[in-house]
């Protein structure tokens, strides 16, 4: 029976002398390879296919002696002549399915062909075994020329594969190398991509800090403007305004004789109110009448004529007008761009370390190239 898989024979050989081969000529060794292999897997099927068809004509020949077989005359008991008939008759459909099975064998790649021949006789092995035993009590020429044409193609098959396991294993290494060659160019496109992606990112970082320098030289270009400076000098006069009507305020404040005042209007309690505001808070008081209740009932040319001058700064300030030059548009546009462009460097850290970890998997995925190509006795650089 045939019982041999091909991996079987993939065992680790002893390492010899190793050619030498750079990343770059893979693609032109694995075709030089295939048109190799292509033409001895052609021979190998070829030679394992005529041996299969003398293997069919000599079953079907054994298949016609099972059927011509006549137990009447044998002096045995009916139950083991009915147990043998009925051994031959499985026996018989087991062996048409296998026949019929290896007919359908028509794969053009040895490791395929192999598979299926395999699977074919390991399926008629276990379908058949109960066959065998109850044919075998009462037949034995008939069985003895079937099984010895399954031994003997089994022994031809199994020379075949060991004189040739050197090709098909570097057949099978071959394969296992294109796979591990797509997914290295899987994960170098991806890589290509994020570099592309980040590339695209930097670019447009690049172009959102031309916008920000051209933002801030219109920025400093207002800030150099005439207008500008004009606009710092009336904003200097107005602080100065307001300084100066302070310090007025203050210098009123002290010229002002509260206790005399407030021994002048306590019987009035009106007036007393007013004159407590003015005591307790100065500004606002004064802000409410303008110093009407002072000039009515203080009579000192200084204290009036330090109302007019408060009064007058008051008005001055009130109508200080300053033409303020609008600095809001550049400078929320550069805090957007900015605020962008730590947005994109985020992203770029991100893709960044994606790009790291690929890169870690095609450097693994590298190494287990140069494992394979040193299985057929290569030593591959990368």
């Amino acid at each position: 029976m045939i019982n041999m898989g091909l991996f079987d024979f993939f065992k680790k050989k002893k390492i010899e002398q190793f050619q030498e081969l750079s990343f770059k000529e893979i693609n032109n060794f694995i075709k030089d390879k295939e048109r190799e292999f292509l033409k001895r897997e052609e021979e190998l099927i070829n030679l394992i296919n005529n041996k299969a068809l003398i293997l069919i004509s000599e079953l079907k020949d054994g298949i016609t002696n099972l059927e011509k077989i006549n137990l009447e005359e044998k002096k045995e008991q009916p139950k083991l002549k009915k147990l043998t008939l009925e051994g031959r008759d499985i026996l018989i459909d087991r062996l048409n399915e296998l026949i019929e099975e290896l007919n359908k064998i028509s794969h053009q790649r040895i490791h395929d062909f192999i598979r299926e021949l395999n699977q074919s006789f390991d399926n008629f092995h276990n379908k058949s075994k109960i066959g065998f035993e109850k044919v075998k009590i009462l037949i034995g020429k008939e069985i003895a020329l079937i099984e010895s044409s399954l031994k003997k193609f089994s022994n031809e098959f199994s020379q075949i594969i060991l004189e040739d396991k050197n090709y098909l294993n570097s057949i099978s290494i071959i394969g296992k190398i294109k796979n591990k060659l797509d997914e290295i160019n899987k994960e170098t496109l991806n890589i290509e991509g994020l570099e592309k992606e980040i590339n695209n990112l930097k670019e447009e970082i690049k172009i959102n800090k031309v916008r920000i320098n051209k933002n801030k030289s219109k920025l400093q270009e207002l800030k150099n403007s005439s207008e500008y400076k004009n606009e710092i000098l009336k904003g200097k006069e107005l602080e100065n305004n307001k300084i100066k009507l302070k310090d007025n305020l203050s210098s009123l404040k002290n010229l002002i004789n509260f206790k005399k005042l407030m021994r002048e209007n306590h019987s009035i309690e009106k007036n007393m109110k007013v004159i407590k505001g003015y005591k307790e808070k100065f500004s606002l008081m004064f802000e409410e009448d303008k110093g009407e209740f002072l000039k009515n009932n203080i009579k000192d040319s200084n204290l009036e004529n330090k109302i007019e001058d408060i009064l007058l700064l008051e008005k001055i300030i009130k109508n200080f007008k300053i033409e303020k030059i609008n600095f809001d548009l550049f400078e929320k546009e550069i805090l957007n761009l900015e605020y962008d462009i730590e947005r994109l460097n985020k992203n770029i850290e991100k893709l960044n370390k994606n790009k790291d970890n690929l890169n870690d998997l095609l450097n693994s995925l590298k190494i287990s190239l140069v494992e394979l190509f040193k299985e057929i006795k290569i030593d591959l650089t990368i």
